[in-house]
């Protein structure tokens, strides 16, 4: 697709002077900061809403619009204007992005979320290690709704919650001991001992489940299974947060191992998600 080169009629402003919003700019960066105001929704708009979005006077937005509907970067929809085609074009050149592993997970895990939460009548979440420490990358139930946010029980360490602990008992061993060590530095005597720890670890590792009753003086104890991918190499864990009576609770367990093995395969790839 060829386009017609805009005349200076067009495209009178001189680079580096200054506009009537009191800026000084070059032409480039004016024209560059009108078509980045099409994002993130890409939906018309008309040029006071632009003008509003970049911060430059109407009329210097018009001209711009100007050149870059003559270059296709911008159509022309009666009084607004929205991405043309020249943007596919050049988008088409880019790299392709692999979308990140924490959209995977919300894209292909919610559904499977969700029938947790829904079977087991409490809050269920599926939680990784990112970096030092675990990140929620989507829960469902109890009002909650799908998002990425730290793991966290009120001031608790992490690694004191059902999820903490699966992720740190199947993390690599190296991440784990060096966890184990800084809890063992850290200037925080009596919040945890590393040797009941470690042992409490290495019974989640054999039991393959995780609990956390620290909360159940308000009614709340959570439960946690991993998942496991591949090569037996950890992907997450799967938790549940529930006010129904503790052994009620632990009854969720099967239901939650096969909401593991169905996140496992749907993360792989391997078939679709089946119920819990």
């Amino acid at each position: 697709m060829s386009y017609a080169t805009p005349s200076a009629a067009e495209f009178p402003h001189r680079p580096g002077a200054a506009d009537t919003d009191g800026t000084r700019s070059t032409a480039a960066e004016k024209v560059l900061t009108v078509l980045l105001a099409f994002a993130p929704d890409g939906r018309p708009r008309g040029v006071s809403d632009l003008a509003r979005r970049t911060g430059l006077s109407k009329s210097t937005t018009h001209r711009m619009l100007c050149v870059l509907v003559a270059f296709g970067l911008v159509q022309r929809e009666d009084e607004r204007y929205g991405p043309g085609a020249g943007i596919a074009e050049l988008a088409g050149l880019a790299p392709r992005q692999e979308p990140s592993p924490e959209s995977l997970y919300r894209e292909r895990l919610l559904p499977i979320v969700s029938r947790l939460a829904a079977g087991t009548r409490s809050r269920a979440a599926f939680s990784v290690l990112v970096g030092p420490a675990p990140r929620l990358v989507l829960s469902s139930g109890a009002a909650e709704v799908p998002g990425a946010a730290p793991v966290a029980v009120g001031h608790r360490p992490w690694h004191t919650t059902a999820s903490g602990k699966v992720l740190l008992a199947f993390a690599d061993q190296a991440f784990r001991e060096s966890v184990l060590a800084e809890i063992r530095t850290a200037d925080r005597p009596g919040v945890v001992s590393v040797s009941a720890l470690r042992t409490e670890l290495e019974r989640v590792r054999e039991r393959r489940v995780a609990t956390d009753t620290r909360d159940l003086a308000v009614r709340m104890a959570s439960v946690a299974v991993p998942v496991i991918g591949a090569g037996h190499k950890l992907i997450g864990a799967v938790s549940v947060d529930s006010r129904q009576p503790w052994s009620t609770v632990v009854d969720m367990v099967p239901q939650m191992r096969r909401a593991a093995a169905d996140a496992s395969a749907a993360v792989a790839g391997e078939r679709q998600p089946g119920g819990v």
